[in-house]
């Protein structure tokens, strides 16, 4: 899944995702920078989501709070950039896409 860095989030470092609904598995979704040949870059933030549990009809809205990190100027994210979702493979040392049912960000 891909999201757009918003001018707040470049401005402030601190990215919101909502989503329509609490997600059934708890897992760290992580924000990876996209390289400019497409292919993943380094990870920039992460966010801990808590499930809601296989089977349960909760409904709730859930935010994911990322803190873009950034040390220098050439690291820093901009308004408009795209950022890859992605969870980290329980089977082996990779990431997986990820689909949220999102909302907004901010």
């Amino acid at each position: 899944m891909e999201i757009t860095v918003t001018k707040s989030a470049a401005e402030t470092g601190h990215l919101r995702v909502w989503l329509k609904r609490v997600p059934v598995l708890s897992e760290t979704i992580y924000a990876i920078r996209i390289n400019s040949d497409g292919s993943d870059g380094p990870i920039v933030a992460e966010a801990t989501v808590f499930g809601r549990g296989e089977g349960s009809t909760a409904s709730q809205r859930s935010m994911l709070s990322f803190r873009l990190v950034g040390g220098n100027e050439a690291q820093k994210l901009g308004s408009g950039e795209t950022l890859r979702l992605k969870t980290r493979s329980l089977t082996e040392e990779t990431f997986e896409e990820c689909e949220l049912d999102l909302l907004m960000i901010e």
